[in-house]
């Protein structure tokens, strides 16, 4: 009966599932699954990635923007690239070049949800409120349970009044 139960399990955890487990601390996590399908797609990811990650993790922040910089120019649809050029840019504080970047690559990305917060959060951090409100209730129309989003358009509505 134990074998049985481990099994099942066991196959029920790698199925991949896309919505995170959220963590007492606030962190996030996933099924193993999903980890597992992580790991295969990171391995599989271009140099130039791992490189300006590498960058990101020892918070050489110029030297990442500079190497997504190069990237982009080449190639302005690489969406991993510009991803981690938005984590440098709001690392380093450096918000109206990430506006500035967002208004650039809107051309050649699709931009995601994730995007419209942050966007939402840089504007909040500049007391651009109604600007703030404007991207945050793009997400919030296709996801109103993402509790990041509600604190950032509580606060730009806040700021508003």
């Amino acid at each position: 009966m134990f074998l049985t139960a481990s099994l099942i399990d066991f196959f029920v955890n790698m199925i991949p599932m896309r919505i995170p487990v959220q963590l007492e601390d606030g962190g996030i996590t996933y099924n193993d699954g999903m980890s597992l399908m992580h790991l295969i797609v990171r391995k599989n990811l271009p140099q130039e990635y791992l490189e300006i990650e590498g960058y990101l993790v020892d918070q050489s922040y110029d030297k990442a923007l500079e190497r997504s910089a190069e990237i982009l120019a080449e190639n302005p649809s690489n969406k991993m690239v510009f991803d981690l050029r938005v984590d440098a840019l709001i690392a380093s504080k450096d918000y109206r070049q990430l506006i500035q970047d967002y208004n650039v690559y809107s051309d050649h990305l699709k931009y995601d949800n994730d995007d419209f917060v942050k966007l939402g959060r840089v504007h909040n951090l500049l007391n651009e409120f109604e600007q703030a409100e404007h991207y945050l209730k793009i997400v919030f129309e296709k996801d109103f349970s993402n509790s990041e989003l509600m604190l950032e358009l509580g606060i730009a509505r806040m700021g508003l009044r």
